[in-house]
């Protein structure tokens, strides 16, 4: 079941953090 929320958030996660801070995605993990 990991595979599916892992794959889910990384789906998610980039899209939202690149749109809403493009300078600093990976700062907001």
């Amino acid at each position: 079941c990991s595979t599916r929320e892992e794959r889910a958030l990384e789906k998610t996660e980039p899209l939202t953090e690149e749109t809403e801070d493009p300078e600093h995605p990976e700062g907001i993990h």
